[in-house]
């Protein structure tokens, strides 16, 4: 760490004072530091292992290195103004030096109508500005030796998201009632399909994601905009994939109580409609009411897959928050309600609509046994 600091700010410079942030999946940590010919202030210094701060080895977490290359990407396209903190330095391992925004990110709690239009801001610039810049991205990802994002090894990342959605279709499939007919049967599995491919192998504009914006709470306010941090799962996608943990939520452990929660801001469906209208007005990104509805219905859908595969596979190894009953019934309900508008995939939303009527018990046990058979296969 020591070599890192002295090539970005000189030979002398030592840590003065270290302020640990956070102790989660990656430990961060804000430095003050000393040097002969004067003070740079402080900088924030993240990934580096808290029990061996100095010395130590940064560990080789796929995350860490996957977050090091968005900051590299951003950085060398010119797109960190007013995004994100600047990167100021990094090692191949995944130790990232950046600009210290301030002490404090997000000074009051805001209502619906005020962090809308901010969060709206922040994802429209982080989507408009790496729109069809994929390439540049996918080959900083090979020269870091991360291999094909189709193997992407992060929790969170692009193929265990896949599998997911796999097992929860499956799951969501296996409660459609034995009373309905072959063909309503083979419309819904046409919808999946449908879904599925349009979210994977979307033909449009594809743009970087943040993909970890549930309850902005990895954001940081200046003045009036919202700046984004923490880009650990980032990956390129449909740009409006990114809205889906703000409606629906994602899985979160509180580290206090080591509970396994569905954490939902429940934010409303104008939010998506406000993203659009700035990617439209300030990236040129302009869909067809048909397409953009068409687009956002697959991405919640697919969404809620890979929510209800997640709650399969991990449900009866965590301590939820409730039961896994509980959570099926809040993502379908909450799915219910953000497709309601929406025309496109009616077949999926009608079952998700009627899922209620199933049997509770019979569920939960189908999606667990799903799961399991999908892991053994």
């Amino acid at each position: 760490m020591t070599e890192l600091l002295v090539a970005v700010f000189g030979s002398g410079t030592r840590i003065a004072h270290r302020q640990p942030l956070s102790r989660r999946a990656a430990c961060v940590s804000r430095l003050f530091l000393r040097r002969p010919s004067g003070n740079p202030g402080s900088v924030i210094i993240k990934h580096v292992p808290a029990e061996r701060f100095v010395p130590g080895a940064v560990p080789d977490a796929p995350e860490f290195r996957e977050e090091q290359v968005v900051h590299r990407f951003l950085a060398g396209i010119g797109a960190e103004s007013g995004l994100k903190p600047a990167l100021l330095g990094f090692d191949p391992a995944g130790l990232l030096l950046l600009e210290d925004l301030g002490p404090i990110g997000n000074p009051v709690a805001r209502s619906f109508a005020e962090l809308v239009p901010r969060l709206a801001r922040a994802m429209a610039r982080l989507h408009g500005r790496t729109l069809d810049q994929e390439t540049t991205y996918l080959e900083l990802r090979r020269q870091a030796g991360l291999g094909p994002v189709a193997t992407d090894g992060r929790y969170h990342g692009v193929m265990r998201e896949a599998e997911r959605a796999a097992d929860g279709r499956a799951g969501l499939a296996s409660m459609v009632s034995p009373w309905e007919t072959p063909a309503v049967r083979r419309t819904l599995e046409r919808e999946f399909d449908a879904v599925v491919a349009l979210v994977e192998n979307y033909p449009g504009r594809r743009a970087l994601i943040h993909d970890d914006l549930g309850n902005a709470r990895q954001t940081f306010e200046i003045g009036t905009e919202t700046y984004l941090l923490d880009f650990e799962y980032s990956h390129y996608a449909p740009p409006f994939y990114e809205l889906t943990k703000t409606l629906l939520g994602k899985f979160e452990t509180n580290t206090e109580t080591g509970e396994y929660l569905l954490a939902s801001p429940n934010m409303p469906l104008a939010f998506a409609e406000q993203h659009r209208v700035l990617m439209d007005r300030d990236y040129g990104l302009r869909l067809a009411d048909e397409e953009w509805e068409e687009t956002l219905a697959a991405c919640l859908i697919y969404a809620a897959l890979t929510l209800l595969g997640n709650l399969a596979a991990t449900g009866h190894r965590r301590t939820l928050r409730g039961s896994v009953q509980d959570d099926i019934n809040r993502i379908l309900d909450r799915l219910t309600l953000v497709l309601r508008p929406f025309r496109p995939f009616a077949v999926i939303r009608s079952i998700v609509t009627r899922y209620r009527a199933a049997p509770a018990a019979q569920n939960v046990h189908k999606l667990h046994s799903l799961a399991k058979s999908a892991r053994q296969g």
